[in-house]
C-alpha cells in the first residue's frame, strides 16, 4: 500500500526528471499530505457508497441476500495515510 510519503516522493521525482524549466515552489509537506488523504478518503466513501446503491442483482433460481452494510465498509478508510 503506497502512503502519501511515498506518491508524493515519486510525483516531485518524476516532475524533476520530466520538467524543462524547474521553479521553487515552497509548500507545507503535511498540509499535502493531510489534503490527500482527505481527498482520497471523500473518494473512497463515495466510490462505496455508489457501489451499495447501484449494484446489480442476478438471481438463478436462489434466493441472494446482499448487506448494504458490507459494501460500505468494504475498504476501511483507515487504511489510507
Amino acid at each position: 500500500m503506497t502512503t502519501t510519503e511515498e506518491f508524493l516522493n515519486g510525483v516531485s521525482k518524476s516532475v524533476i526528471q520530466n520538467s524543462k524549466y524547474i521553479e521553487e515552489v515552497f509548500v507545507n509537506e503535511e498540509e499535502v499530505k493531510d489534503a490527500m488523504i482527505e481527498f482520497a478518503k471523500y473518494h473512497v466513501a463515495e466510490a462505496l457508497k455508489l457501489a451499495s446503491e447501484n449494484y446489480l442483482h442476478i438471481f438463478e433460481g436462489e434466493l441472494i441476500f446482499l448487506n448494504k452494510e458490507s459494501i460500505l465498509n468494504a475498504y476501511p478508510l483507515e487504511n489510507i495515510k
